[in-house]
C-alpha cells in the first residue's frame, strides 16, 4: 500500500471505521495516520448518506464514483473513488482507493462554463451555425439554423444534416467535406437552400474540419450566411450591365426589345410579356414589342381605362391578382378589356420624369407567379429599361434626322451646283447682253436724239399747219358766208345745203385745228408746278359748259377734293375735255348725272368721274386716249377724236396715269392719278 500513488484506506464494513490509511491518503488528507485511523470513513470521504452505501447497505462489490474529500483543515478536494468488499483475516472489509481530480474538475467546469457561453453568444448571431460528424449526424445547431429550417432545438440532434439540403446539392457538398483535413481544414461554398416558409434562399458557407491536439479530424462544423439579398442585387447589376450594353450594340429599338424580354425571362416567368410606347400628340398607346401564348399584336389604340393605361396615368408599379382586378374593376378605376388573367405585373418605363410607356408581364395558369419580390424587381430594371428604350429611340430620331438632312444637304448642293451653271450660263449670257445692250444703248440713245429730233420737227410743223391754216379757214368760212347772204334769194335749195356743209365742215376743221393745238401745246410747254384748288378749277369749267347745256336737266354730284401740286393751265385743259365729254355723252339722256370724287385719299389720291351717258364697249377701252380714235360717229357726238389724247398726255406730264370702265349704255367712269401731290380738303360744290 506504501507503494501505491493513489490514497488507500481499509474500512470496516459493519462500523465504517479506517483500519488503516496508506501514505498518499495521509498526504491527501493532511493529517497524521493516528489522527485518521480509527475515524468514521464518511468524515474524510462523503458521496452517500449514512444508510446508503454502495457496497454495505446496497449490496455492491464494487463501486466507482466521483466524491468529495475532506482534509483536515476542512478543504474538499475533487477525488475519483473505487470501493470493493474484500475478506481480511476472516472479516468483511472495505477497500477504497481514490485519486485527486480536483484540477480536472474544475479544468470541466471552466470547459461547461464556456460551452455555455459559446452557444449563449452563438445563439444571438444571425449567421446560421451547426456542427456534425463524420457520419453526417448534426450534433450541434444554433438558433438561427433551427429557426431558418423551422425544427426545435431539442429536436435536430442526431438527425442527418442531408436532411436540410437539396437533394441536387448532395453530392458537390459530400466531395466538399472529404476534402477537408489537417492541411485544408477550410472550404468556402454557396448553394441555395429552402427555409421553413418554401422560399429558395442563397447562402455562403464557410467549412470547417474540427481538430484534435492530434490533428485528426474529431467533427465538421459550418456557419452559413444569407445573402439572397447580396445575390440578387448582384444579378440585377449584371442584368442593368446587360441592358445597357444591349442598348449600345443594337442598332434599333426593335432589336432592343428581343434582348429585353430575354432577360427578364431570367428573373421571372415571362412568356407573356409586352411593352407599349405613349404616343404623345394622339394620346395613344402602341405596343412595340408583343409576345403572348394566347392574344395577337393588339393594334395601336386610344387610351382605355385597362391595366396598362391604369399604371400609365398612375405611373406607379402595379401587381395585379385576379382579386385586386376585380376590386379595380368595381372601383371605377379601370374597364375591362378582355379577359383577365389570373395575374398581372406591369411597371411604367419613365425617363427624365416623363412616363413614356409601360412594361407587363402576365400569367395564365399561376395566381403566385408574381410577388412583391418580382414588382420590385421589375420596377427596378425598368429604370435601365427606360433610359435604354429613350436613348435608343433618340438616337434613331437623331439617326433619321441626319439622313433627312443628308438628303437635304445633297439635294441642296445639286441645286446649288445647277444654280452656280446656271450663274455661270448666265454671267456669259450677260456679258454678251451687255455688250448687246451697250450696242443697244448706243442705238437707242441715237435713236432718241432722232425721235426727240422728229417730235420737235413734228411739233413745229403740227404748230405751223395749224397756225398757217387758220387764216386760210377763216377766209373761207367767212366768204362763204358773205356768199350765202349775197345769193340767199337767188339760190336753190340744193345750192344753199351745199354752202351750208361748207360753213360745217369749216367750222370742224378749225375745231380740229384748235385740238391739235392744245395737244401741241401740252406736249411742249412748260410744267409750272403750284398747288391748285381742283374744285375750284371744276366749278368754273362747270360754269362755261352751262350755257351749251342750259336747257338741259344735268345732276351735279362734286364731292370735297384734295388739293395738289399740278400745271394749272394744263389741269383745267384736263378738266374742260373730261367734263365736256361726260356732258356730250349723256345728252340723250332725260335726266344727266355726273358725278365727280376722290376714290382713294393719300399722297397719291385717284380721281374719278362718272356719268350715265351711252357707254362704250369694255373691248374699246384701251383705244380712247389714241389721237382722233372715236367710238361714236360724229353726226350723233361731235367732236374730233384728240381731247382724250390731250387728257391722257397731260397726265402722263405729271408722271400719272388714267384708265376708264364702262358698259354700252351703263355710262362711263374716268379715273386718273397725277403722281405724288400735297393734299387738303376743301369744301366741294
Amino acid at each position: 500500500l506504501n507503494a501505491i500513488q493513489s490514497g488507500v484506506m481499509v474500512i470496516d464494513a459493519e462500523t465504517h471505521e479506517i483500519i488503516e490509511a496508506n501514505p498518499a491518503a495521509v498526504k491527501m488528507i493532511e493529517a497524521s495516520e493516528g489522527e485518521i485511523v480509527g475515524q468514521i470513513c464518511h468524515k474524510f470521504i462523503y458521496s452517500a448518506k449514512i444508510g446508503q452505501c454502495p457496497i454495505t447497505d446496497k449490496g455492491k462489490k464494487t463501486d466507482t464514483s466521483a466524491c468529495i474529500l475532506l482534509t483536515k483543515t476542512g478543504e474538499k478536494k475533487n477525488i475519483l473513488k473505487t470501493v470493493k468488499k474484500i475478506k481480511l483475516d476472516g472479516r468483511d472489509t472495505i477497500l477504497e482507493s481514490f485519486v485527486d481530480i480536483t484540477e480536472r474538475v474544475q479544468v470541466e467546469k471552466l470547459l461547461k462554463e464556456s460551452e455555455i457561453y459559446y452557444q449563449a453568444i452563438i445563439n444571438v448571431q444571425t449567421d446560421l451555425l451547426y456542427r456534425y460528424s463524420s457520419e453526417g449526424k448534426i450534433t450541434f445547431a444554433n438558433k438561427a439554423f433551427c429557426q431558418f429550417f423551422g425544427v426545435k432545438a431539442d429536436e435536430i440532434l442526431g438527425l442527418d444534416r442531408f436532411r436540410f439540403i437539396p437533394p441536387e446539392n448532395h453530392k458537390a457538398l459530400r466531395s466538399l467535406t472529404a476534402s477537408l483535413n489537417a492541411e485544408q481544414p477550410i472550404l468556402i461554398h454557396e448553394n441555395n437552400n429552402i427555409d421553413a416558409q418554401g422560399e429558395s434562399r442563397w447562402l455562403h458557407w464557410t467549412n470547417q474540419a474540427i481538430l484534435n491536439d492530434a490533428g485528426e479530424i474529431i467533427e465538421y462544423q459550418s456557419v452559413g450566411r444569407d445573402i439572397t439579398e447580396r445575390q440578387r442585387m448582384v444579378r440585377l447589376q449584371n442584368l442593368l450591365y446587360r441592358i445597357s450594353q444591349a442598348a449600345n450594340r443594337v442598332q434599333t429599338a426593335e432589336n432592343l426589345y428581343p434582348v429585353i424580354h430575354k432577360i427578364i425571362q431570367e428573373i421571372m416567368p415571362a412568356k407573356n410579356f409586352y411593352i407599349a410606347l405613349y404616343d404623345i400628340e394622339n394620346d395613344s398607346l402602341y405596343p412595340v414589342y408583343f409576345v403572348d401564348e394566347e392574344d395577337e399584336t393588339p393594334s395601336p389604340r386610344l387610351l382605355a381605362q385597362g391595366l396598362t393605361t391604369y399604371v400609365l396615368r398612375t405611373a406607379k408599379p402595379l401587381l395585379c391578382p385576379i382579386g385586386k382586378y376585380n376590386r379595380l374593376l368595381a372601383q371605377g378605376k379601370i374597364i375591362e378589356a378582355g379577359a383577365p388573367s389570373p395575374v398581372w405585373l406591369g411597371v411604367p418605363l419613365i425617363s427624365e420624369g416623363n412616363t413614356i410607356g409601360v412594361m407587363a408581364v402576365q400569367h395564365y395558369q399561376d395566381e403566385n407567379a408574381y410577388g412583391e419580390e418580382e414588382k420590385k424587381t421589375l420596377e427596378i430594371v425598368s429604370t435601365a429599361i427606360s433610359s435604354a428604350i429613350a436613348r435608343q429611340l433618340a438616337q434613331e430620331e437623331t439617326r433619321n434626322l441626319n439622313l433627312v438632312l443628308e438628303k437635304r444637304v445633297k439635294k441642296r448642293t445639286n441645286e446649288l451646283k445647277e444654280r452656280v451653271n446656271m450663274v455661270e450660263k448666265l454671267n456669259r449670257g450677260m456679258m454678251n447682253l451687255l455688250e448687246d445692250l451697250n450696242i443697244a444703248n448706243a442705238i437707242a440713245e441715237k435713236n432718241a436724239e432722232n425721235l426727240k429730233q422728229a417730235n420737235a420737227e413734228l411739233e413745229a410743223f403740227s404748230y405751223s399747219v395749224s397756225h398757217d391754216l387758220r387764216a386760210p379757214l377763216r377766209h373761207i368760212e367767212s366768204f362763204t358766208k358773205l356768199l350765202k347772204n349775197h345769193l340767199s334769194k337767188d339760190l336753190d335749195k340744193k345750192s344753199q345745203r351745199y354752202i351750208n356743209h361748207i360753213v360745217e365742215s369749216t367750222e370742224r376743221m378749225r375745231n380740229l385745228i384748235e385740238d391739235l393745238l392744245t395737244l401741241s401745246r401740252t406736249g411742249r410747254a412748260d410744267l409750272h408746278i403750284k398747288t391748285l384748288d381742283m374744285n375750284g378749277i371744276i366749278e368754273g369749267v362747270r360754269v362755261n359748259l352751262l350755257g351749251e347745256a342750259s336747257e338741259r336737266e344735268i345732276v351735279w354730284r362734286i364731292a370735297p377734293l384734295p388739293l395738289i401740286q399740278a400745271d394749272s393751265g394744263l389741269i383745267r385743259i384736263l378738266w374742260e375735255n373730261i367734263i365736256g365729254n361726260a356732258v356730250k355723252y349723256t345728252q340723250t339722256r332725260n335726266k344727266a348725272v355726273i358725278e365727280i370724287g376722290v376714290l382713294e385719299s393719300g399722297e397719291s389720291p385717284v380721281f374719278f368721274i362718272r356719268d350715265n351717258g351711252v357707254g362704250f364697249a369694255p373691248e374699246y377701252k384701251e383705244q380712247l386716249f389714241n389721237v382722233f380714235e372715236r367710238l361714236h360717229k360724229s353726226d350723233g357726238f361731235e367732236g374730233s377724236g384728240v381731247g382724250l389724247a390731250t387728257v391722257k398726255r397731260i397726265i402722263e406730264r405729271h408722271r400719272g396715269e388714267i384708265w376708264a370702265e364702262s358698259e354700252v349704255d351703263k355710262g362711263a367712269t374716268f379715273c386718273f392719278s397725277l403722281g405724288s401731290v400735297k393734299q387738303q380738303a376743301v369744301s366741294g360744290t
